[in-house]
């Protein structure tokens, strides 16, 4: 299983930033740069992350990119951390969890590789359109 390295960098320090606590089940940071791009990230169950990127068109907000990630595994190498996991990208499941979603029961390999380098070009690109310095939390 390929975990994102680069998503939970940015998207840490965008929560820590915006002073949420993204542990706890139910946060919600929504983030606005200009009046043409928003950021919404959830800590949807214990064990899971979401992040929709959403970009207005003639006054409809279009998904750009949404990422599902499982965070239920702890990395050895960086004392415990949460590895994020993609297991869905624009809608499109490519891995599952089992009954209690307490870890991965089965993923299509290639498809959740591929969701992996894409979250983490895309948490790139979050860093080079300046969401750390600009971005705005929405109420």
């Amino acid at each position: 299983m390929k975990c994102s390295t680069v998503t939970p960098r940015i998207i840490n320090r965008l929560a820590a930033k915006h002073g949420v606590d993204l542990n706890a089940v139910g946060a919600q940071l929504r983030l606005s740069m200009s009046n043409d791009h928003q950021l919404v990230i959830e800590r949807t169950t214990a064990r899971q992350i979401t992040v929709t990127h959403l970009v207005n068109q003639e006054g409809n907000w279009i998904t750009r990119s949404e990422f599902e990630f499982f965070t239920g595994y702890g990395d050895p190498e960086h004392r415990g951390q949460a590895l994020w996991i993609p297991i869905a990208m624009q809608g499109q499941r490519v891995a599952e969890l089992n009954g209690d979603g307490t870890h991965i029961e089965c993923a299509q390999v290639e498809a959740q590789a591929t969701a992996a380098d894409q979250a983490n070009d895309w948490a790139r690109s979050l860093f080079g359109e300046n969401w750390l310095e600009y971005s705005i939390a929405l109420s």
